[in-house]
């Protein structure tokens, strides 16, 4: 799984479709995001979100050795 995970991100530009099933009231939410210019199109918020939550878990990582001193 992980020698997978490398190859998918040593391709750089190239993407890949996935499906998702989202209930009625997120999907409204992020219509209503889009209807109001804060994101292009649905994706564009999807992979925003998806984007900004693996640089999230990063962070954690990365600061939680630093969070065990003190």
């Amino acid at each position: 799984m992980v020698s997978n995970a490398r190859q998918l991100r040593d391709k750089g530009g190239e993407s890949e479709k996935i499906t998702i099933n989202l209930g009625y009231v997120d999907l409204g939410r992020i219509d209503l995001l889009v209807q109001e210019g804060f994101y292009s199109n649905r994706t564009d918020f999807i992979r925003t979100a998806i984007r900004n939550q693996l640089t999230t878990h990063l962070l954690q990582r990365i600061l939680a050795p630093f969070r065990s001193m003190s």
